[in-house]
């Protein structure tokens, strides 16, 4: 999230590439959040929506290593944030190893909005091996309330 509230999606495939969410989100609510990269391009869904996309850019820069969610600094990106730091609460953080579809993505959200356990709800296949899990007690996808 940028000053102004936007959220943004980026990657790096030898040059800064990103997509921006069209309104701020700095509003106090809880807000589900999705960003894809496939074949397909770039994705960033909001509270189950498409808010962005960019067919153009269809892969990242290898990498293998740690990462870091809410925390990093992003000094070659766009109208980078004042602060190192995600200035809220991040829950239910997840990466998986396939790009979730509108369908998945709208499936998470809905069985958020419907107090269920979204994992549950969102079949990725008959193991556990296609999500990877960040952080103590989060396997689902990521909900964040700027504070």
């Amino acid at each position: 999230m940028i000053n102004d509230g936007r959220i943004v999606f980026g990657i790096y495939p030898g040059a800064v590439r990103y997509i921006f969410g069209p309104r701020p989100y700095n509003d106090g609510a809880w807000h589900h959040v999705v960003a894809t990269l496939s074949s397909a391009g770039m994705t960033l869904y909001v509270d189950g929506l498409l808010v962005a996309s960019d067919t153009r850019y269809r892969d990242a820069e290898p990498y293998s290593g740690y990462g870091q969610i809410g925390a990093g600094t992003l000094p070659r990106w766009p109208s980078p944030p004042t602060s190192n730091y995600f200035a809220g609460t991040l829950d239910e953080t997840a990466i998986y190893t396939q790009a979730l579809s509108a369908t998945q993505v709208a499936a998470h959200y809905n069985a958020r909005q419907e107090g269920q356990d979204a994992q549950r709800r969102l079949p990725l296949g008959s193991d556990r091996t296609d999500l990877i899990q960040v952080g103590p007690g989060c396997c689902r996808s990521v909900r964040a309330r700027p504070g």
